[in-house]
């Protein structure tokens, strides 16, 4: 008998029920995120630039409803997702909120395919603080083999 992995476990899950980002947008903000380079529609933000300190980065696109999605694809570091990168990626929310004059946001994790989390706190946190997240559909991990760019490098600043 196979075990049938949690919703939360499965690629391509969203934690609400209409995904924010098409298959595209996906495809789009993995490609820029593991390549450094910047994709067309994407504005992307680090920490720095929000007067902070790392090498994490914020992707920034337009919904077809004029809301603003602000992404941070997860799927560049090795590590599970544990309660130093939600304390990270909540500065970063902060930060940008101060920073913009967009009227409506809405924060998403994306999450590799096959991406960990500590569901215990940094779901649970997530979950309350409004963020949608998401997993990689299965095959749309690019970055799979991709060096780890911004691990534990960006700890130490």
């Amino acid at each position: 008998m196979s075990l049938i992995p949690d919703t939360d476990q499965a690629p391509g899950y969203c934690s609400i029920a209409t995904a924010p980002l098409t298959p595209d947008q996906i495809t789009r903000i993995v490609s820029c995120a593991t390549t450094g380079n910047e994709t067309a529609g994407i504005i992307v933000i680090t920490e720095k630039e929000l007067g902070l300190k790392g090498k994490r980065m914020l992707h920034i696109l337009k919904s077809n409803d004029d809301c603003t999605l602000v992404v941070e694809y997860v799927g560049v570091r090795k590590s599970k997702f544990v309660k130093k990168d939600l304390e990270r990626f909540t500065a970063m929310m902060d930060a940008y909120e101060e920073s913009s004059e967009d009227e409506e946001v809405l924060y998403i994790v994306l999450m590799k395919e096959d991406g960990t989390i500590c569901r215990r706190n940094s779901l649970a946190a997530l979950h309350r603080q409004g963020v949608v997240v998401m997993r990689c559909p299965a095959g749309d991990d690019a970055d799979s083999d991709s060096e780890d760019s911004s691990s534990s490098s960006d700890d130490s600043e």
